[in-house]
């Protein structure tokens, strides 16, 4: 194995192993990973470095197999990898992760329905929206069948 393969493969056993303990799971990184897919949507719209490390998370694991599992010749990881991995690793630490950026701001909000004007207003079910055009017809049908029976007892 390449020097900097290996010193790639060890910082990234200690990323692998705090992610694992986080997650109490064997493979903490592709849970971390999992995690972040999870909450995509939110995240990409609350942490700006949501994109960069979902990818340079899913970049530094395929690294990592290529490396413990092909038995190429030659350099496998780059300078980049190990940076990467070694800065994400302390970020975990610091709490200044992308999912400990986005526990942070709060809860996911509730978007209002479609068509809704006021704030604190509900939407009103669909029975409450269709009783007022039922008595409408339920009137009509009774006004034609008194019509209907009136104009049997003159003829």
């Amino acid at each position: 194995m390449h020097p900097s393969d290996s010193a790639f493969f060890d910082a990234y056993k200690k990323l692998e192993r705090f992610c694992s303990e986080l997650y109490s799971q064997q493979s903490g990184v592709s849970a971390y990973i999992a995690e972040m897919e999870a909450c995509a949507d939110r995240g990409r719209a609350s942490v700006p470095s949501w994109n960069a490390d979902y990818q340079g998370l899913k970049h530094i694991r395929w690294v990592r197999n290529r490396i413990a599992h092909e038995a190429e010749p030659g350099r496998l990881s780059e300078d980049g990898d190990l940076t990467f991995a070694r800065d994400f690793y302390r970020r975990l630490q610091a709490e200044k992760d992308p999912l400990a950026l986005l526990r942070r701001t709060g809860p996911p909000r509730r978007r209002a329905p479609k068509g809704k004007k006021e704030e604190g207003s509900s939407p009103q079910p669909r029975a409450a929206r269709t009783a007022p055009v039922l008595a409408l017809i339920g009137c009509i049908l009774l006004l034609l069948l008194l019509f209907y029976l009136i104009c049997m007892n003159y003829r």
